[in-house]
């Protein structure tokens, strides 16, 4: 600790907007990036794994959903933790935590160790998103924090565009298991750049921060958090606006859509790898205009409204309609991406010391859902196949009944949508600081 002090001395004196700021978030972005590529992954040879192991769509969906299930939950501390110690520690562990479970994903020979090896990916990968934006929120200006964090969630999904294209093509040159063990090695490296390259929290908010935290209990901030009306309407508008990308893009929809169009898989994953194109342009873009014009609740209302109309439409688009799926899935990221004011409006609608719990929670509450719907789907696929032909072999028709499910499971987004509050861009503390300015005045 005192040498990384040395290290970054100026730094952490300087604080926000120090001309290092680049840097500090750029790593730990990386790790968000390469934590969306092992996402994404095992989705592209589902159904090399149900074949290899013998098992049928609910296995798979099950060993997917394992993720989510150790994701989540660890969202309820992960932003608590970072809060109190700062990120440093944290994602060097998280990095290596992951490189453990690929590893082991490698080794599998059973289900049991497919998924232990994914539950342990999604361990570590829990705290990527979060380290990430605390990060930027602690070296960023306050009026850029809607685009800064808009930039991250863009580089972070690229890598699921990045595992998307080149992924169908290694998977045909390397054996599965050689490029898990490739990835490891990724991750290991990784951990060495994030224990070097991310300094400790900036002494301006360590004092602004301590006068709180050392007279309050260790999971004060998270009640705080919790006891907000709007942390609740922002967390589940998020999580079903999200729905789509981590059904479609990063597990059932490279199954589905081979499927359905009966395209190679280098084909699908080309047109999956728009969802994500869509949503990268998206997330800088709309938090820079969110930023730019003060408006956060336009983009969450607008956001959840036409990505629950696009989920009612897609079960209805057919194998004809193959060159119009690139567009459709370009548009619909585009939407999508409007979730990542959910966070930036989360941010700024609680106090700043309870920053990483807020986007944490926002982000527990996405996984939760999304992990539930990821194992229901692939029960649904099943139930459905098993009505008039065999267990795991599905029919187009078979995935129809499930993502009209999804669409109707989004239809409460656009009600709580109504209902959240517009920041306009500024942080609680400083509404608060304007009130009392302003009744001392009077």
């Amino acid at each position: 600790m005192g040498t990384q002090n040395k290290r970054w001395s100026e730094a952490l004196e300087h604080g926000p907007g120090h001309h290092l700021k680049w840097v500090f978030w750029a790593v730990p972005t990386f790790f968000f990036f390469f934590e969306f590529f092992i996402r994404v992954a095992p989705g592209v040879i589902n159904q090399q794994l149900q074949q290899e192991f013998n098992i049928t769509p609910g296995d798979v969906g099950w060993m997917l959903a394992v993720y989510y299930y150790t994701y989540a939950p660890l969202q309820l501390v992960v932003g608590v933790l970072i809060d109190r110690f700062g990120p440093r520690g944290f994602l060097t562990g998280a990095s290596l935590v992951c490189a453990i479970g690929l590893v082991i994903f490698g080794l599998a020979s059973t289900l049991f160790m497919l998924s232990l090896g994914r539950a342990l990916m999604g361990g570590g990968s829990a705290f990527a998103y979060v380290g990430a934006v605390c990060v930027a929120s602690m070296w960023f200006r306050r009026h850029r924090l809607g685009y800064i964090i808009g930039l991250t969630s863009m580089v972070g999904v690229a890598g699921a565009i990045v595992a998307q294209y080149t992924l169908p093509n290694l998977f045909l040159l390397y054996s599965w298991k050689t490029i898990m063990f490739a990835l490891a090695f990724i991750a290991m490296v990784t951990g060495g750049f994030l224990w070097y390259f991310v300094p400790d929290r900036p002494h301006c908010l360590l004092e602004h921060d301590s006068a709180r935290q050392d007279s309050t209990h260790f999971l004060s901030g998270l009640k705080k958090v919790l006891s907000n009306p709007q942390t609740w309407l922002l967390s589940f508008t998020n999580a079903l606006v999200f729905l789509p990308l981590a059904l479609i893009g990063a597990t059932w929809g490279m199954r589905e859509l081979t499927t359905v169009i009966n395209r190679p898989r280098t084909d699908v994953g080309q047109v999956i790898a728009m969802l994500y194109i869509g949503f990268c342009i998206g997330c800088p873009l709309l938090g820079y205009l969110s930023d730019r014009l003060g408006n956060r609740k336009m983009f969450i209302v607008g956001g959840a409204f036409l990505s629950t109309l696009l989920a009612f439409i897609y079960p209805l688009i057919g194998p004809e309609a193959y060159p119009l799926l690139f567009f459709y899935f370009l548009i619909w990221g585009l939407i999508i991406s409007t979730f990542v004011i959910n966070f930036t409006s989360c941010l700024e609608l609680n106090e700043r010391h309870t920053g990483g719990t807020a986007v944490a929670f926002v982000n527990f509450v996405a996984m939760i859902v999304a992990a539930c719907f990821i194992w229901l789907f692939g029960v649904l696929v099943d139930w459905e196949s098993a009505a008039d032909h065999q267990v795991g072999q599905a029919l187009p028709k078979d995935f129809k009944l499930a993502l009209y499910v999804m669409a109707f499971v989004m239809l409460p987004a656009p009600i709580l949508s109504l209902f959240i509050r517009d920041s306009h861009g500024h942080r609680l503390e400083s509404e608060q600081q304007s009130s009392l300015s302003e009744k001392r005045a009077t």
